[in-house]
């Protein structure tokens, strides 16, 4: 008998389209970059200046008792203020956090007194969990401040499936909004 992959295909194709059917695996990627993100989120910047990660040892030791056992690595930690003209517009924020065995690169925008305006993964290199890239589990962040909990299972819902990657986004999100705090509060 001679192999024809058209049955399979045309197969793949009929099971897809059965009402229910829902897809778990999820081919990883790059979704957006971070360039691409800065201009979705602030299309009227005219300025983006970095903010440097200078943090005395008192600001430090402040940062880890108020992260309570999140690990205060910076290294793949960006941030930068967003103006147009003189005017602060917000901050935007980018990191990298393990999921289960992948790095998922994320930025988050905010507003000047760090209210979270968006979430954005830009990408997702995970065989499972892709759930976190959806506009319901993102948008929980929106509106959160630096004096939200930023907790999975108290403000933020968990995702079945995809827990590591639910928890280590936010923990990362709350260790961004309290270095930018921090940061913040120090030209206050």
């Amino acid at each position: 008998m001679r192999y024809s992959p058209a049955p399979i295909v045309l197969m793949c194709a009929a099971a897809v389209s059965v009402p229910g059917f829902m897809i778990t695996q999820a081919i990883a990627g790059e979704y957006m970059t971070a360039d691409a993100f800065k201009l979705q989120t602030f299309p009227e910047a005219t300025a983006l200046t970095p903010v440097p990660l200078l943090l005395s040892a008192d600001q430090r030791t402040q940062l880890a008792s108020r992260l309570a056992g999140i690990p205060l690595t910076l290294s793949r930690l960006k941030l930068s203020a967003v103006y147009k003209g003189e005017t602060l517009l917000g901050y935007i924020g980018s990191d990298a956090v393990l999921g289960k065995e992948q790095l998922i690169d994320f930025a988050v925008a905010f507003a000047p007194d760090l209210t979270l305006r968006h979430l954005e993964i830009l990408a997702y290199r995970e065989t499972h969990g892709f759930e976190i890239r959806n506009a319901a589990w993102r948008n929980q962040f929106t509106g959160k401040g630096r004096q939200s909990a930023l907790h999975i299972g108290s403000d933020i819902q968990n995702i079945s499936g995809a827990t590591l990657s639910c928890t280590h986004v936010t923990d990362a999100v709350r260790k961004m909004t309290a270095v930018l705090d921090t940061l913040a509060a120090g030209k206050r």
